[in-house]
């Protein structure tokens, strides 16, 4: 889903149009819980939607539907659209999140004389309300475990700390004597802003930071073009020595490797090392079935002729 040829977007089989956030209504669900200062803030659509672009819940909808998959996994909502639509209206999101303000600590419950919010009170002040400052020292009040105490264990957990232990007693491999680890850049926000002139003026901060005690034992200095390989790539960097790593850990900001013919031109100018190149997608980590994207073991070396190396 995006609604332009993005890198990412440029690798997919299928591309389906999403609504940009000025075509669609919004409110900050995900976000209410992080805040200092509480608010709440409804803003409708400012334009219509272009073309065959949709929301994602819709496109979920629709794709659903092409699947035979119950409606939001759930009988009675799939029985709810039903009944909705034997009289030609259509289910709404707003509906749940009018319902979730509705029975929400400052809701009026459906009582029509309750001085609570709907999303309709809301909605009446475009620029938001301010809500009740947080109520902190609750947590055994939120807790649901019989002895009120957060338990970290999970049985799960036994034999991937045995396998842990296994491999931190394994010796390291005198081939990849580093661990990666990333980084972002607040001007870059992954890869969103890279092709943003006015962000990627000055230096672009993808180098490879690397601790002083290191740099100093390889020959490299601050600013240096070098290779850091993995076990199944490689990539050439420009060096930042720095005491903001560790001796023995390097680390190299994800989001780079301009490389994919897209409409990305001032991205493209300056690519950045493709730090995906290094990790290798069939170690996976058993308990979340994911790719090691940080702590891999890497190797680092002086590169004394840039177009020599096998990036």
């Amino acid at each position: 889903l995006d609604f332009y040829m993005s890198e990412t977007a440029s690798l997919a089989d299928y591309v389906l149009p999403c609504a940009t956030y000025f075509e669609r209504g919004d409110y900050p669900i995900f976000h209410t819980q992080l805040m200092t200062e509480p608010y709440a803030q409804w803003t409708e659509p400012v334009v219509e939607k272009q073309g065959e672009a949709k929301e994602e819940w819709e496109v979920f909808t629709l794709l659903g539907d092409a699947m035979g998959l119950t409606f939001m996994n759930n009988r009675a909502a799939a029985l709810a659209r039903r009944v909705l639509r034997w009289f030609g209206k259509e289910f709404s999101p707003r509906w749940v999140l009018d319902g979730m303000i509705r029975l929400g600590p400052y809701g009026d419950r459906y009582l029509p004389w309750h001085k609570g919010f709907n999303l309709a009170k809301v909605a009446a002040h475009p620029h938001g309300v301010m809500l009740p400052p947080v109520e902190t020292g609750i947590l055994r009040k939120k807790l649901r475990t019989k002895d009120k105490k957060v338990h970290l264990w999970n049985d799960a957990l036994d034999g991937e700390v045995a396998r842990l232990a296994r491999v931190t007693a394994a010796p390291a491999d005198p081939a990849y004597p580093f661990r990666l680890i990333g980084r972002r850049d607040l001007r870059s926000n992954n890869s969103w802003l890279h092709n943003v002139p006015r962000l990627m003026r000055g230096e672009r901060c993808h180098r490879l930071r690397i601790n002083p005690e290191d740099a100093t034992r390889l020959g490299i200095r601050d600013g240096d073009p070098a290779v850091v390989r993995s076990t199944v790539g490689a990539v050439d960097v420009d060096v930042r020595v720095t005491d903001e790593v560790m001796p023995g850990v390097v680390s190299l900001p994800h989001g780079w490797g301009h490389t994919y013919e897209t409409n990305r031109q001032v991205a493209r100018t300056d690519p950045g090392p493709n730090c995906n190149a290094l990790i290798d997608h069939r170690v996976i980590e058993p308990l979340a079935g994911m790719a090691f994207l940080n702590g891999f073991p890497v190797a680092v070396e002086r590169c004394e002729n840039r177009r020599a190396v096998n990036a």
